[in-house]
């Protein structure tokens, strides 16, 4: 066997996102939020009490674009997204923000 081949098959396979524990690479929220991201206009996530204008930048990059984004998070989006904003991750329970969402998502399409 060449030694080409031989490193070829050594190779591991890379990740989405090396700096995050493949079970964490994309939840479920995550997924819809990139999908609901490449179809419209962002939400101004600043609406939300805790949400300032860098956090809503942290999370445009993160793929979350719209209210319906967050109001869909579960206990499990809410510990992600809170780990991956560091200190700034405590304001999501603590200002709840789901709930927020989902008073601003049903005002912007109900």
């Amino acid at each position: 066997m060449h030694r080409l081949q031989h490193s070829l098959l050594r190779r591991q396979p890379q990740r989405k996102n090396p700096g995050r524990p493949s079970c964490i690479d994309q939840t479920r929220a995550e997924k819809a939020a990139s999908k609901r991201a490449a179809k419209g206009k962002a939400d101004d996530l600043t609406k939300i009490t805790g949400i300032g204008p860098k956090t809503a930048e942290l999370l445009l990059a993160e793929g979350v674009a719209h209210f319906a984004d967050i109001a869909a998070w579960n206990k499990e989006d809410v510990t992600g997204f809170a780990g991956r904003l560091g200190r700034l991750g405590a304001r999501i329970e603590a200002d709840d923000w789901v709930g927020q969402a989902r008073k601003l998502a049903e005002g912007a399409h109900g």
